[in-house]
């Protein structure tokens, strides 16, 4: 079996995979940490609206200000993207540890100049870490929070609330709808569509640079590797973190 990459340039790689932060943006990073305390969080603020709410109505009798059915639909939502945001979160951090294991485990050619293979390797790092955080994360994070918003248009919810808004209620009645109504469905629905788009954007993003890294780098295949993958496990396992993230997507579209 080939040993492990060692050596000055070797201690240059790791300390660059020390710094390595597939989330650089400060807001992303706590939404990616804190996503699954953020969506339990969404539970208890919809049970305490849903509260407040009918106590409202039931000395101050006026039209459900909540039309949408909480039900098993919205159960199932929240559940798959509780999934999800774990899921995402897991696969996050397991990047920097997958090229760590790469790296030291002796899977790419040293043959040559050593040093050449490491600088290489840590510009591919930086590179990689740039696109992560790029700003066109946005394409994806952005429609994604206005598509959370879009569905309560679709289930007529939004139009209903702008409705009592703009009606001749008053203004109790408008101030219960708006805050009800954005503390217990709106804002989080923009929060979480923006937090899954951008991992989309770094889960596709991703892939690609594996597919450039293999084509890059010459791979050494060890037939004796403890894991019993040729040293290429943490690639295959960096591959199923990806593919639980879709997976942890069927849960809501059999809600939806």
């Amino acid at each position: 079996m080939i040993e492990a990459s060692t050596g000055p340039d070797s201690d240059v790689v790791l300390h660059a995979l020390e710094k390595f932060r597939p989330v650089l943006n400060r807001f992303d990073f706590r939404l990616f940490e804190y996503g699954p305390l953020f969506i339990l969080a969404q539970f208890n603020a919809t049970g305490i609206s849903l509260i407040l709410l009918a106590l409202y109505n039931t000395y101050h009798p006026r039209p459900q200000l909540i039309t949408w059915s909480i039900g098993y639909l919205y159960a199932g939502v929240l559940l798959a993207l509780l999934v999800e945001s774990i899921a995402v979160r897991s696969f996050l951090k397991k990047i920097a540890e997958t090229f760590r294991q790469l790296w030291e485990g002796g899977t790419l050619d040293m043959e040559g100049s050593g040093d050449e293979v490491a600088q290489k390797f840590i510009a591919s790092l930086d590179e990689f870490q740039a696109r992560l955080s790029s700003r066109h994360r946005l394409w994806l994070g952005v429609p994604f929070g206005v598509l959370g918003l879009a569905f309560f248009w679709i289930s007529r919810h939004l139009p209903h609330t702008l409705g009592i808004l703009v009606g001749s209620t008053d203004l109790a009645t408008k101030l219960t709808a708006l805050v009800v109504n954005s503390v217990a469905l709106f804002v989080p629905a923009v929060v979480v569509g923006y937090l899954l788009g951008i991992g989309a954007w770094k889960t596709v993003v991703t892939g690609v640079y594996v597919r450039r890294f293999s084509r890059d780098f010459e791979l050494v295949v060890q037939t004796d590797h403890p894991d019993k993958a040729g040293g290429l496990r943490p690639l295959g396992s960096l591959m199923l973190a990806m593919a639980a993230i879709l997976i942890s997507l069927l849960p809501w579209h059999s809600a939806a």
